[in-house]
């Protein structure tokens, strides 16, 4: 099936704060935990709060412990002074969008002015708001409400943040009919504007469009009645489990949309589940290599395959001949074997970035760690022909990873015990690629130039620690919902995306220098495009990377085997010309 995802979808920012702290305080605030009411409005991640040990505050008791966080919607002041009194650590998890609408509406009640609300009568957002203007707040939730209203002479009016801008438009110019002289305050929330905008735009170019999203959402519901006024057959569902597959396999293209409180892994599943569903026009070749690229990365085949090329590519730019293949399949399986290892480890935080990969990875644990411990003790035995320094390279290298991996072969108790390399994992997978590809080759040579072996290292690292921060920007909401540090994690999305432009611009500057100036073998002019690919993907991931972990991953292991071909080219090219590349 084709599938279109809306370029803005999911948790907006107020959301993924909200959901942000209430995960940190799961970890480290007073026990118990609790949320005033749902933190946000969608099932699955209060199911998943709830399992980190976060349950929802339905009333408040006169003496209390522990803390309570503030929903995204805000809360009434004299409720959360209630809160203080009883005894409670409050920990505030109000949408800033939504703040500036309370703030407006208590500063100007303040001054005397009537605070005109357009919104739906009993949300908790409406209700917190309200209560910042007092006396002064007027709620309009209907064309008849409007109709009621006492004559105005000073007043304001303001939205709730998830209302519809062009019903607000249209109720704004029928008050300000009825009370000239109003001041109007467009309050919507941009990240609510442009949902509504995307999905009229989706439905231009799909036949049908799922809304993924909690019934109770009031911005989830207006999505999918924008969808069904543009015309497309409109599906709205909470998780995969309520797709109609059999009416959506009528279709050759479907659009997916979601709230701004629907959680990225609850899309990823919708999507993927779509996917792997036949579209109307889809041929069984197209359905077949679907399938096909998918197992390549589920299975971790093509992590080795991008291990084996660069290690070849780096063996041809110093022309180690014979000794360039083998070196490359001793680094393929252990990268193979190593990768492997810490997916089936990690496996909770697959769950939420790609639960149809996490799936599988357990479906075919055994085999997988069979295959993946076959494969480091052939990397070991395969080492001792590159020299007895490389074996023992190879040795202590997969000594660490078992260490690192204990926990999949002993008991609970032990798991705690393990080595945690968590924090600095974009550092020691490059590290560790680095002297499998580069090092491990050449360490028992003489002959080699050991300035250009410290400048394809430092190369081969940048290229790696590339994928490395492009992969953590992409399975960061996973990561933190488990608690994982990685470097998106530690920075932050924005500054880790920042960080991967700064390291393939310089990366691809430095390889054309390196090659103009004559200091390295001309072959080393192919990390320049790979770096350039790699600034190019990191553009990939401005704002939401739903729906694409898989797609953006091959592209991100596609560029390795690139490297390899781009340097194979050059070689051919140079025998053909009669030169040494």
């Amino acid at each position: 099936m084709r599938v279109k995802l809306a370029r803005v979808a999911g948790f907006c920012m107020g959301v993924r704060r909200a959901m942000e702290i209430a995960l940190e305080a799961s970890r480290n605030a007073p026990k118990p935990v609790y949320t005033l009411g749902p933190l946000i409005h969608n099932p699955s991640a209060l199911a998943l709060l709830e399992k980190q040990g976060v349950s929802i505050l339905k009333e408040i008791p006169r003496k209390g412990e522990g803390t309570v966080i503030i929903r995204a919607h805000g809360a009434p002041p004299s409720t959360i002074e209630k809160l203080k009194r009883a005894g409670f650590s409050i920990k505030n998890a109000t949408c800033p969008k939504v703040v500036k609408v309370q703030m407006l509406a208590k500063t100007y009640a303040s001054k005397g002015y009537n605070c005109v609300l357009i919104g739906d009568k009993g949300h908790a957002e409406v209700i917190g708001i309200l209560a910042h203007a007092g006396e002064k707040g007027i709620l309009v939730s209907s064309e008849e409400d409007i109709e009621k209203l006492p004559t105005l002479n000073k007043y304001i009016i303001l939205a709730q943040t998830t209302q519809d801008r062009k019903r607000f438009e249209k109720w704004c110019k029928k008050i300000l009919e009825k009370n000239p002289g109003g001041k109007i305050f467009d309050t919507i929330c941009d990240a609510t504007f442009r949902r509504q905008h995307e999905v009229r735009r989706l439905a231009k170019h799909v036949e049908a469009i799922v809304v993924v999203g909690g019934k109770n959402s009031a911005n989830t519901k207006r999505l999918a009645e924008i969808a069904s006024e543009c015309n497309a057959f409109t599906l709205a569902v909470e998780t995969a489990e309520d797709l109609d597959l059999e009416k959506l396999k009528n279709f050759s293209s479907i659009g997916v949309t979601a709230g701004a409180s629907t959680p990225n892994w609850v899309i990823n599943q919708v999507v993927k589940q779509l996917e792997a569903l036949p579209g109307k026009k889809e041929t069984i070749l197209e359905r077949g290599t679907k399938k096909l690229i998918r197992f390549l990365l589920e299975a971790n085949l093509m992590t080795g395959l991008a291990g084996f090329c660069l290690a070849l590519g780096i063996g041809l730019i110093l022309r180690l001949g014979l000794r360039s293949i083998i070196g490359a399949c001793a680094a393929g399986g252990y990268i193979y074997a190593m990768h492997t290892l810490n997916r089936l480890l990690n496996r909770e935080a697959g769950r939420y970035n790609d639960p149809l990969r996490a799936n599988f990875l357990t479906i075919h644990q055994k085999a997988l760690i069979g295959f993946s411990i076959f494969l480091s003790i052939l990397s070991i035995l395969i080492s001792f022909y590159l020299g007895e320094n490389a074996f023992l390279m190879y040795l202590a290298l997969s000594l660490l990873g078992a260490l690192y991996t204990a926990r999949l072969f002993t008991d609970k108790k032990f798991r705690k015990k393990r080595l945690s390399l968590s924090g600095t994992k974009s550092f020691f997978v490059p590290l560790a690629w680095s002297i499998v590809s580069v090092i491990a080759p050449t360490i028992d040579l003489n002959s080699v130039n050991q300035q250009v072996i410290i400048i394809l290292f430092a190369l081969a690292f940048a290229i790696v620690f590339l994928r490395s921060a492009l992969l953590d920007v992409l399975e960061i909401h996973g990561d933190k919902i488990v608690g994982r540090e990685t470097i998106a994690v530690i920075l932050g999305e924005s500054k880790t995306i920042k960080l991967i432009k700064i390291v393939a611009f310089l990366t691809a500057i430095t390889s054309l220098a390196l090659v103009v100036w004559k200091i390295t073998p001309i072959g080393v002019i192919c990390f320049l495009p790979i770096s350039l690919l790699f600034l190019l993907l990191s553009f990939k991931l401005k704002g939401e990377a739903i729906g694409l972990l898989l797609r953006l991953e091959l592209f991100v292991e596609l560029n390795f085997i690139l490297f390899a071909l781009l340097i194979i080219i050059l070689k051919l090219i140079g025998i053909k010309l009669g030169f040494k590349i």
